[in-house]
């Protein structure tokens, strides 16, 4: 499998596994299949794929995936050779249920992340734009200017704010797109993640953790 993701309420798990093309050219036909973990087996259900088309120059790479907490919207994010791209699949009707090849300014979603209900997606990449995209109709909902090249999105557990990294943490209320809070970790990171309440986000280094508490100023380490 190339990538496997957990719902934020962690009771589903979504896998995507590339399948290579036989043909000479590097990307042409290249399908990515998206699928459904059974944690009683460890069996997946493949729900939805999608292909590159040499035809139209879309040559789908992936940096990240998500799925929504009732386990019906599996989320891909990633480029395709011209634009950031995005691709959710309907995990119970098993079917594409929207995609976005071309995408102003976007460049390369580096990541993502969908919102516990479903109903947004973000995403974001080197332009520092964060993208929020209807999760049901795939139409572009807000576009918010976050000033810094993106490295990771986290929507808290509640769906009420939106943790995004690059040029520090920003935090940014998901119904307005107001930035709420600013985090500055001692040294560079990696990745974030919301704690399972939503009161603290972990901030993770090469070789330190750092805990902060959302919207308080101090971290405990």
């Amino acid at each position: 499998m190339d990538r496997l993701v957990s719902s934020h309420n962690g009771r589903y798990v979504a896998v995507c596994q590339k399948e290579e093309p036989t043909f000479t050219h590097r990307y042409r036909d290249t399908a990515i299949r998206l699928g459904l973990v059974d944690p009683a087996t460890g069996s997946v259900r493949w729900v939805s794929t999608t292909r590159g088309d040499e035809q139209e120059g879309h040559y789908p790479m992936i940096r990240d995936m998500a799925i929504s907490n009732d386990g019906k919207r599996i989320v891909l994010f990633g480029h395709n050779g011209k634009s950031g791209w995005v691709y959710v699949a309907d995990a119970e009707k098993e079917q594409m249920l929207w995609e976005h090849r071309e995408i102003k300014d976007s460049f390369v979603f580096e990541d993502g992340d969908i919102g516990p209900d479903g109903s947004v997606v973000y995403t974001g990449g080197a332009a520092g734009w964060l993208y929020c995209f209807d999760g049901r109709t795939g139409e572009q909902i807000a576009r918010w200017d976050h000033g810094d090249a993106i490295g990771d999105i986290k929507v808290d557990p509640h769906g009420g704010l939106v943790a995004v990294a690059g040029g520090g943490v920003k935090l940014y209320d998901a119904d307005t797109g107001e930035r709420v809070q600013t985090i500055r970790p001692p040294y560079s990171f990696t990745n974030i993640c919301f704690s399972p309440n939503g009161k603290q986000l972990a901030v993770a280094a090469e070789t330190s953790i750092w805990i902060y508490d959302v919207h308080a100023d101090d971290a405990a380490r």
